[in-house]
């Protein structure tokens, strides 16, 4: 079977997409498209007649153009939501569906899918709301635990992962964040992430226990979250939260706002907090570095319980055995009574 994954990226993809461009390719014949502008269509549309299924990996354009023509040429078509293409949160300038043209591509590459995966529930809400698909499945995303250890002498240091740039300084919780550093001088902050100078501009004077390490190798991403005690992730909104997950399995003791899919992914562990209030944040973060060894065996036990790569592997593919017949009809159309073959 030919899968056509289709993305947009200038050709290089995070690591969580990455990881389902394995799993695809442990059962199927993948080819991966990068789709980067109207100029891709023609190309777009040859490489979907050559395939039986295409993926999408977030419900933008290159997934409108890829269902459309799916739809019209009997492939399966499934797309995955991953919270940005179907968010709109007003208070912080963040979603896709913001934008009155975003959005209308957006609906139709949802209504021409024939599966929509989500990868929470927050996310599926998010979709389900916007496109009225009650059928969108939930697949959250998975982890291979054997990747991840816990250091066996946790440091006193607060991480966190994301970008910094003006949009994330509010979206993924970094003001808050380094302005919570400044309650707790006595401890290292680390952030994690490729730095724009126009958010440094925003922030202003950054305290000197507050450290931006750029974007790590994958060795040494493992390492500090290996070494680091407490993860603090206070974001506005998360349609997963993969670090979270990461730094978990690494026995990070998270301190965490309730946006999002965030509370799935910790539950009832770790402590909670007003994302945009620094001064709870530090408490939160000094009582999370006086807890046991035994917090951060409980928070790696509820992701590799839960979150299992395994369990993805098998939604994923099938899916794409789902969306596909051999006679050509897909599985919307049996659903929508439209097989011809009966």
């Amino acid at each position: 079977m030919k899968v056509l994954f289709v993305h947009i990226s200038p050709g290089e993809v995070p690591s969580f997409v990455q990881r389902d461009i394995d799993i695809l390719r442990s059962a199927f014949q993948v080819t991966i498209f990068f789709y980067s502008g109207w100029r891709d269509i023609p190309r777009l549309l040859k490489q979907v007649l050559r395939s039986d299924v295409i993926v999408s990996w977030f419900a933008w354009d290159q997934a409108f153009w890829g269902n459309l023509f799916a739809y019209i040429f009997r492939r399966g078509a499934i797309t995955i939501v991953g919270g940005f293409d179907v968010a709109s949160v007003p208070e912080i300038s963040y979603g896709n569906l913001l934008n009155q043209r975003s959005r209308t591509r957006t609906l139709w590459a949802l209504r021409f899918a024939d599966f929509i995966l989500a990868v929470s529930e927050s996310t599926a809400h998010e979709a389900l709301k916007f496109s009225g698909r009650t059928d969108t499945r939930v697949v959250y995303h998975g982890f291979d635990a054997s990747h991840y250890s816990m250091g066996r002498e946790k440091r006193q240091l607060a991480v966190t992962v994301g970008d910094v740039t003006v949009s994330n300084l509010y979206r993924k919780g970094i003001l808050s964040f380094v302005r919570t550093a400044s309650h707790l001088p006595d401890i290292p902050f680390f952030v994690v992430g490729r730095v724009e100078v126009d958010a440094m501009k925003v922030l202003g004077a950054t305290p000197e226990n507050v450290k931006y390490v750029g974007r790590l190798s994958e060795a040494d991403y493992l390492a500090l979250l290996r070494d680091s005690k407490v993860y603090v992730q206070v974001s506005a909104h998360e349609g997963f939260g993969c670090s979270l997950a990461e730094a978990m399995l690494s026995g990070c003791v998270p301190v965490v706002s309730d946006r999002g899919a965030i509370p799935e992914v910790v539950g009832e562990l770790g402590f909670h907090v007003q994302r945009d209030n620094p001064a709870e944040i530090a408490r939160a973060v000094r009582q999370a570095l006086a807890t046991p060894a035994t917090a951060g065996e409980q928070v790696r036990s509820r992701i590799v319980r839960l979150f299992p790569l395994g369990r993805r592997a098998a939604a994923l593919q099938q899916a794409v055995f789902l969306s596909v017949r051999r006679d050509g009809a897909t599985k919307r159309d049996v659903l929508l009574g439209r097989d011809s073959s009966r």
